[in-house]
């Protein structure tokens, strides 16, 4: 606040920790002016800062940012310090069947070096998911039936997070939300609904109730495909649900998945992509992203900023602006070189997505955004398959 009723401006600068170095850069140089927010009733000013090109992992800087009205009279002398380190590139998590029976959580190297084997009997079914820290990993298990678990990154701390039994749910498609304090869901009954938990496995509504909180019910226009997934919005006020993948003919199927001629019938109806926006709000609020009516937006994936879209089966990306407690809206942008299940790399320069090569084997790429550098990551007999990307 200000006594004066003056606007405030934000000043920051950068100082190499260890070792002495270039001090990085800012993606707003300077001082700039902040932004009142009355959803929270605060100032509010962002910035992203990059370590300079080359950093080595290791490196740490001193950051500082001072707020002031310009004249000394601010009724807060505000003087914010933070330390940062430069971290090694994300590991990739994905699953394989290398082991034997069953589908078991391994993560490598960007470059596919240094695979490692994180859990042991969970058999793990569909997508899965980084938290925002990178330090979890959430997955459905078939063991003891669709319910969704998450473990530590290093194989320790392995946690049942729902009771989808006891709830008679069929539990699939977990993501971490954007502060990382619940997992988002789909749950199957009568209905394929999204649901939100604590990591506790109670309701964020209502904490002393073990049980998921439902955002959705069957009378909201969702197409009902096969494949669908959900993708957490990085600021925590928003989820984005695929209609999934309805009325395809086999010669697209066979064009987009080869060997799968055939394999996906019978479905009708749109598949557009949702967006559903529940913090801070009544009830969420349910937005068409794309209005087209297309077959096949399956797989939805997010950019590690919230800004990118994209679809696995249609290998598209849109453009995605969501503003703070407002639905959003997407529009096409690109195209990406992925057969299913694409996910960014932190930078949204780089994709991983997964090649099935019939009847038993599945490799993991990764590529450029303009398709370019297609390297086949895994090279393995074995059927390995959705990658995700961790945050660091």
């Amino acid at each position: 606040s200000d006594l004066d009723g003056d606007p405030l401006s934000l000043e920051w600068t950068t100082t190499s920790v260890v070792p002495a170095g270039e001090p990085g850069s800012y993606s707003t140089e300077g001082r700039s002016q902040m932004n009142w927010d009355p959803a929270v009733a605060r100032w509010r000013q962002e910035w992203e800062w990059r370590p300079p090109p080359g950093a080595a992992p290791g490196t740490r800087y001193l950051l500082k940012a001072t707020v002031s009205d310009g004249k000394g009279s601010s009724s807060d002398e505000i003087g914010a310090t933070g330390t940062v380190e430069v971290l090694a590139p994300g590991r990739i998590a994905f699953t394989s069947n290398r082991a034997g029976a069953g589908s078991e959580l391994y993560s490598m190297n960007p470059d596919g070096t240094d695979v490692t084997r994180i859990t042991r009997g969970v058999d793990v079914s569909g997508v899965i998911a980084w938290s925002p820290d990178g330090a979890r990993i959430s997955f459905v298990s078939r063991s003891p039936g669709a319910e969704i678990l998450m473990v530590e990154r290093d194989g320790s701390g392995l946690t049942r997070v729902t009771d989808g039994a006891g709830w008679g749910l069929a539990c699939e498609s977990p993501d971490f939300t954007g502060d990382g304090t619940m997992i988002a869901f789909l749950g199957y009954a009568a209905s394929s609904e999204v649901y939100l938990i604590s990591l506790d496995g109670t309701d964020p509504c209502d904490p002393g109730r073990r049980a998921p909180w439902q955002l959705t019910n069957e009378a909201w226009p969702l197409g009902g495909g096969s494949s669908r997934t959900l993708a957490a919005h990085p600021d925590g006020q928003r989820l984005v649900v695929d209609g999934g993948v309805v009325a395809w003919p086999g010669e697209l199927i066979e064009r987009v998945v080869p060997g799968w001629k055939g394999s996906m019938t019978g479905l009708q109806g749109p598949a557009d992509t949702y967006e559903v926006l529940y913090r801070g709000l009544p009830s969420p609020v349910v937005t068409n992203l794309t209005g087209t009516g297309t077959p096949g937006k399956a797989e939805v994936a997010l950019s590690f900023d919230g800004e990118r879209l994209c679809w696995g089966f249609l290998g598209e990306w849109w453009t995605y602006t969501a503003p703070p407690g407002s639905p959003g809206s997407a529009a096409p942008a690109g195209s990406v070189p992925t057969r299913e299940t694409c996910r960014f790399s932190p930078d949204a320069n780089h994709v991983t997505y997964q090649v099935r090569k019939p009847p038993t084997d599945c490799e993991i790429y990764s590529a450029d955004l303009s398709g370019e550098n297609a390297r086949n990551l895994t090279n393995h007999p074995a059927f390995d398959d959705y990658s995700v990307w961790s945050p660091r």
